[in-house]
């Protein structure tokens, strides 16, 4: 059987590496498949590598540090702290903050187009 050669749109189109860069990352810190030059500007990755080397990632990311892991103790702790409404207490509203632009009272008179303006002055 001969093999499928993966370029890099393929490694891309799998979700493996999204740019150049990162693929050149992950050969350089993570052992990823150099591949092979097919032709003289056509590098392809042997589909079996890719799949191989896959296979070898682990499943779950590192543990936690600095502010991603206090970031993430808090998200815990306020998912498990019982609310008011928990506590049988009345329950208010909470007002979300809009997005910018969100709220304001539109304009009193619609801008000018350039277009308006030039014939405004060709005729005044």
């Amino acid at each position: 059987m001969s093999k499928v050669w993966w370029r890099f749109n393929d490694i891309k189109a799998r979700g493996i590496a999204k740019s150049r860069t990162q693929l050149n990352r992950l050969q350089k810190l993570y052992g990823f498949p150099k591949g092979r030059m097919l032709s003289a500007n056509i590098r392809g990755f042997d589909s079996e590598e890719v799949i191989a080397w896959e296979q070898t990632r682990p499943i779950a990311g590192p543990e936690l540090r600095g502010e991603a892991k206090r970031r993430h103790e808090r998200k815990l702790k306020a998912d498990t702290e019982p609310t008011q409404a928990d506590a049988g207490q009345e329950t208010s509203l909470v007002e979300r903050p809009q997005p910018h632009g969100a709220g304001k009272t539109p304009r009193s008179r619609p801008r000018k187009r350039a277009a308006d303006a030039a014939t405004e002055a060709a005729t005044a």
